[in-house]
């Protein structure tokens, strides 16, 4: 493979990922906005848009261009700029992008940005709340002033689910049409710049099967799916090792008072602060240090094997049994039981004929001494596969 074919493919497939985790942050900070007034996240908002439409932008031109490697140079070059409308022409030389009025005039309202309010504040005498007023003339003009709530002390205008709509779909449609831009030239060229790192914050941006390509439902859907793992958790009368390590740590007492205002701010990406506040002062009221916090970190750890555990119960279990501390009949009959429980997949296949043995003896198809043998040789095979000496 060339130099030029690794450099729109390999260099410009990792570009992509770059642009969605930029497209996906800004959204994320539009959903945690309240209202439009000065301060960090409007720039927030507006700088991740901003970066990752024009990186995916870019991706587009590095596809389409004839590049040699006489002339990358000079290509390059032709790339240091961040006039999201130069670079939109660019492209809609090579091939037909219909952006319709809204969606030119947010890359108008991007470059500007960008270009002109970015740095604002560095400048003496420039004015305060430039992105501000970026933001405000373009609602007004998308939203009808009636549709418009506006803080009482402020006069600031608050960011209500219209106009949630109106940027997520912005958005969500620039990125849906210029994906399938580079998608379809992608395949043109025989590249794999298309392609989406599996379960990414780009696959997310790019992959959105919403029908109004509104990137803000993305987020209601993530925020549906947390509350509902969180009702599945609260509600499940299954168990399985983790739900049982959950069920045996003691919980702090909360103030239950604020804990759907605390879900409200998780819910959209949040930890509040006022959470912080009230587990670090619980924690120093009950004394609670390092190992508190090393058997909390095991929750949401997706390296930890909560089964292995129980797996290793289970062999203790039969080497009580060979030593004699538990009847044989009474084993027999306990030991499916803590098999089932814990549900691992591996674990239910490699103790199939150990448990119909159980079975089998109960029934008094086998005799004792060759349950017994099963049961030794269960054991050995147990410690070589999970690696563990038990006794």
């Amino acid at each position: 493979m060339d130099k030029i074919w690794n450099y729109k493919n390999f260099n410009m497939v990792y570009e992509l990922d770059v642009a969605g985790e930029f497209i996906y942050d800004g959204i994320q900070t539009l959903n945690q906005m309240n209202s439009i007034s000065i301060g960090a996240p409007i720039f927030s908002f507006l700088y991740h848009l901003s970066v990752g439409i024009e990186r995916l932008q870019k991706i587009i031109l590095v596809l389409f261009e004839d590049i040699t490697l006489e002339n990358y140079e000079e290509f390059e070059k032709s790339l240091i700029t961040h006039s999201h409308g130069y670079l939109h022409e660019r492209i809609s030389k090579k091939v037909n992008v219909d952006f319709n009025s809204r969606e030119n005039e947010f890359l108008t309202l991007l470059s500007t940005f960008y270009n002109h309010s970015r740095y604002n504040r560095f400048n003496f005498n420039a004015s305060l709340n430039q992105e501000k007023e970026l933001l405000e003339e373009y609602i007004l003009k998308y939203i009808n002033e009636k549709s418009i709530n506006r803080s009482i002390t402020s006069n600031d205008i608050l960011i209500n689910n219209k106009i949630k709509e109106l940027f997520g779909k912005v958005a969500g449609r620039i990125s849906s049409k210029y994906y399938k831009v580079l998608r379809d030239v992608a395949n043109e060229k025989c590249t794999y710049t298309y392609e989406l790192r599996n379960n990414s914050k780009a696959e997310k941006i790019f992959l959105s099967n919403n029908e109004k390509k509104s990137l803000i439902d993305l987020k209601i859907t993530e925020t549906i799916a947390f509350k509902e793992l969180l009702l599945f958790i609260s509600n499940t009368k299954e168990r399985n090792p983790f739900i049982r390590f959950l069920k045996q740590i003691t919980p702090l007492k909360m103030d239950i008072a604020l804990i759907n205002e605390y879900l409200m701010d998780i819910a959209n990406g949040t930890i509040p602060q006022t959470l912080i506040d009230e587990v670090e002062y619980l924690y120093e009221e009950n004394g609670y240090g390092k190992e508190r916090i090393e058997q909390i970190n095991l929750i949401g750890d997706c390296y930890v094997m909560f089964e292995y555990g129980e797996i290793i119960e289970c062999i203790k279990f039969a080497e009580s049994f060979l030593a004699n501390s538990i009847e044989a009949i009474a084993f027999a009959r306990k030991f499916p039981i803590k098999v089932q429980r814990i549900k691992d997949d591996d674990f239910l296949e490699f103790t199939i004929d150990v448990r119909k043995s159980c079975k089998d003896f109960i029934k008094s198809k086998i005799l004792q001494e060759e349950f017994v043998e099963q049961i030794r040789t269960f054991i050995i095979e147990a410690k070589e596969m999970y690696h563990f000496i038990c006794s």
